[in-house]
C-alpha cells in the first residue's frame, strides 16, 4: 500500500484501453488528483480523498471520495459529486460509474442536457441515454422553476449518429408525466401502457381482498378484451358512502391490468377478484341449496319424486357453492322446491371452482 499525505497526481495507469490494435497514442489514461491517494498495487484498486478529481477523455468526475479499480474500470465516488461528460453535466450524491461501458448510476441526481435540466432519485445513464426515475424536468435554470414536467421516468435518448460521432439532440419521453406550475399541478399525462381498474368492495368481502390477488376484468363497452389483473393497492380508510346507504361502507381497490390501444382512461369495468381456488370438489348452484328446518338440504331426485338431503356446504362464489357432505357426482338435483310446482335439475358437478 502506498500513500501520500500530500497532494499527488497519479499518472500512467490506463483503466480503460478501447482497442487492443489502436496505437499508444489513442490510449485514453485515468489521471487522478486529490488531498490523499491510496493505491493498492496488489488489488489494482487506487482510493482518493480530499478534493477527489478523475479525468479520462472527455469524461470527468469531481467528488470528496472516489475509488477506480484499474482492471474493471469502475468507479465509485461519494460526497460534492459533479460529473462531466462531454456536453453533459451531472450532479448528486453517490455515483456507480464503469469507464469501458460508460454506463452509470447516480442517486439523488441532477442533469443538463441539451438545454434541459432534469432531477430525480436515482438517474441512469449511457452516451446515448439517459433514464431519471421518480423525476421532473425543466428549461427553467432558477432554483426554483416556475414550471416543470414531473413523471414516475423520464427518458432523453440522443438521436443515431454516425459511428464515433457525438450524440445529437434527440427524444424526451416520459412514463405518468404531470405539468406543474408554480407549485401547482395544471394537468396529469397518463401512461396507458399500463392502466388500473378503480374498483370499490363492500366492508363485508375487503377482509378476503389481498395484494397480489389475480382478477379477471370485463370491459362493458369491449366485450371482446378480458384483461387479467393484479391486485396493487387497498385503501386503509372507507372513502365511498351512498348518500342514501349511510351505513354501507366501501374501500377502493386498485387492480393492475395491462394496458391496449383500444383501452381509454375513465372507461367502466367489472372486476371479479380471485381469493380463493378450489380443485377436485363437488359443487352445486347457489339456488339448488335450501333451508329447512333450520337446516341446509338439496332435493336430490329419486325415482319419479325428489327428496330432501341435508347437505354440509363450504366456501362460495356468486354463483356456485362447494358441498363438503351430503351429494355424490352425477346426481340430479332441482333448482325449485319441488312442492312449488316448477322442476328444474341441475347434475352435480365435480372439478375446480373459483371463490371471487
Amino acid at each position: 500500500m502506498l500513500r501520500s499525505r500530500r497532494p499527488v497526481s497519479w499518472l500512467g495507469v490506463v483503466l480503460f484501453v478501447p482497442s487492443l490494435c489502436a496505437p499508444a497514442a489513442a490510449q485514453n489514461i485515468a489521471r487522478i488528483q486529490a488531498d490523499v491517494v491510496e493505491v493498492d498495487f496488489d488489488g489494482e484498486q487506487t482510493h482518493a480523498a480530499g478534493n477527489a478529481r478523475l479525468t479520462y477523455g472527455d469524461f470527468e468526475i469531481s467528488a470528496d471520495e472516489l475509488t477506480a479499480d484499474r482492471v474493471t474500470g469502475h468507479v465509485a465516488a461519494t460526497g460534492n459529486l459533479q460529473l462531466r461528460q462531454g456536453e453533459r453535466q451531472l450532479r448528486g450524491r453517490t455515483l456507480e460509474y464503469n469507464i469501458r461501458t460508460e454506463e452509470g448510476v447516480l442517486t439523488e441526481a441532477r442533469a443538463a442536457e441539451q438545454g434541459i435540466i432534469i432531477r430525480g432519485e436515482r438517474i441512469t445513464f449511457s452516451p446515448r441515454e439517459l433514464v431519471a426515475h421518480h423525476a421532473h424536468f425543466t428549461t427553467c435554470n432558477r432554483p426554483d422553476p416556475h414550471y416543470s414536467f414531473g413523471a414516475e421516468r423520464i427518458t432523453l435518448t440522443a438521436q443515431e449518429t454516425e459511428y464515433g460521432g457525438p450524440p445529437e439532440s434527440g427524444r424526451l419521453s416520459l412514463n405518468r408525466a404531470r405539468v406543474t406550475y408554480r407549485g401547482r399541478t395544471l394537468f396529469t399525462l397518463p401512461d396507458v401502457s399500463l392502466m388500473q381498474v378503480a374498483a370499490s368492495v363492500n366492508e363485508v368481502d375487503l377482509p378476503r381482498v389481498k395484494l397480489g390477488q389475480k382478477a379477471n376484468v370485463s370491459i362493458e363497452s369491449l366485450p371482446h378484451i378480458k384483461p387479467k389483473g393484479t391486485v396493487e393497492k387497498i385503501a386503509t380508510l372507507a372513502n365511498r358512502q351512498h348518500w342514501w346507504m349511510p351505513e354501507v361502507k366501501e374501500f377502493d381497490v386498485d387492480i393492475t391490468i395491462e394496458g391496449s390501444e383500444a383501452l381509454k382512461p375513465g372507461i367502466s369495468a367489472r372486476v371479479e377478484i380471485i381469493v380463493d381456488r378450489l380443485e377436485d370438489v363437488i359443487y352445486v348452484p347457489l339456488e339448488a341449496v335450501f333451508e329447512r328446518e333450520g337446516q341446509e338440504v338439496c332435493y336430490v331426485a329419486a325415482s319419479e319424486q325428489f327428496v330432501a338431503r341435508p347437505v354440509k356446504t363450504g366456501k362460495s362464489n356468486d354463483d356456485f357453492v362447494k358441498i363438503k357432505e351430503g351429494l355424490q357426482p352425477g346426481e340430479k338435483i332441482a333448482l325449485f322446491r319441488p312442492d312449488e310446482g316448477k322442476i328444474k335439475m341441475s347434475p352435480i358437478q365435480e372439478k375446480g371452482l373459483e371463490n371471487e
